[in-house]
């Protein structure tokens, strides 16, 4: 009875212990122990030297999955070669919002659905170095949007994901872009030209003369010193004379300032006279028009009174002409008298004055 109970014990605990087990591995492991993985293929025209089974595959720097398989294709065509490369991605390494997983990622068809919208997206892999010491590198995940979208279509069975080359290729092709010895030769050229020139007689010739050239500048700003503080010395007496200048002027400018003073008075008293004088002018000289226009009415009467040859209408005509001529005379010096008034005191100057 004893034996049997024991046994019974121990089937019990092993039971426990299993169910321990399972509900660990669902607990910690988020249920990636009853999920399948994704599987992708990639294809790198370059080389993968670096690239073992096992290394990481990361998505933005974070490892999602790693290296299954890595073997070479061989294509008679065209007698090329492709490396061929199938990584794995585990779910729990990638986390999906429940409502995306739920409603469209149920079956393997509607994952790479979602993967095929991410490569629209700019979705590539690109081998990178992870360490310059072991020259390993991984399978490196990200978003290029404006890069080509290369795929070969070779697999059909297993998604392919676009390819980029690596960093290193990328830098190997500018490389090979250059022509070494064609750059070589022109350093070469480069070098014996500035050998020339520094070896040149010219140049030291012309060092020479520089330093000539700066011994004679050098001489000339001590002289240029030596004057400069001479001047300063003048400059400072003009200026003392210059000040001394202006306050001997000071007491001419006010009686300049009185003179003016007495000038504008003058004018002004010289106006006062001077208008109503102008305006007697202008008066005599409306009344000799007035006068002369009713002598060219009398003219007129007395030409057809007298006829064409009369004497008396040669007389009448040189009155007339004098008469105009004294009220041209009386008009100029009234306009005269306006614009000059000080001739009233003075007198008309002579001409030329």
């Amino acid at each position: 009875m004893a034996a049997e109970g024991n046994k019974t014990l121990i089937g019990a605990f092993i039971v426990g212990a299993m169910v321990l087990t399972v509900v660990g591995i669902m607990l910690f492991g988020s249920g990636t122990f009853f999920k399948e993985s994704y599987r992708s293929v990639l294809f790198f025209k370059g080389s993968v030297t670096g690239l073992d089974l096992g290394a990481p595959v990361q998505l933005k720097g974070v490892t999602i999955g790693t290296v299954k398989d890595i073997r070479i294709v061989f294509d008679p065509d065209d007698l090329s070669f492709l490396n061929r490369v199938i990584i794995e991605t585990a779910p729990g390494n990638l986390i999906i919002s429940e409502k995306l997983r739920d409603d469209q990622i149920q079956t393997d068809e509607e994952y790479e659905v979602l993967v095929n919208r991410l490569i629209d997206n700019g979705l590539r892999a690109k081998l990178v170095l992870q360490s310059f010491l072991t020259g390993k590198v991984f399978v490196f995940l990200d978003f290029f949007p404006d890069s080509p979208l290369n795929l070969l279509g070779i697999e059909e069975e297993i998604q392919e994901l676009p390819t980029l080359p690596s960093d290193l290729e990328a830098f190997a092709k500018i490389l090979d872009q250059i022509n070494f010895e064609e750059l070589a030769d022109k350093l070469t050229n480069i070098i014996n030209g500035v050998e020339e020139v520094i070896t040149a007689p010219e140049l030291m010739e012309t060092v020479r003369s520089a330093a000539s050239t700066m011994q004679g500048f050098g001489r000339l700003a001590d002289n240029l010193d030596t004057r400069t503080d001479a001047l300063t010395v003048s400059l400072n007496q003009t200026l003392t004379d210059a000040r001394k200048l202006l306050a001997d002027l000071e007491p001419l400018t006010d009686e300049f300032s009185g003179a003016a003073v007495d000038a504008r008075k003058l004018l002004q008293n010289l106006d006062k006279q001077v208008e109503p004088l102008v305006a007697d002018l202008e008066e005599t000289a409306a009344a000799a028009q007035e006068t002369l226009t009713e002598a060219k009415v009398l003219f007129a009467d007395l030409q057809e009174i007298t006829g064409e040859k009369s004497p008396l209408l040669y007389k009448a005509d040189d009155a007339l002409t004098e008469l105009a001529a004294a009220a041209r005379a009386i008009r100029f010096l009234a306009d005269f008298l306006a614009q000059h008034p000080e001739s009233l005191l003075h007198g008309r100057g002579q001409p030329g004055e």
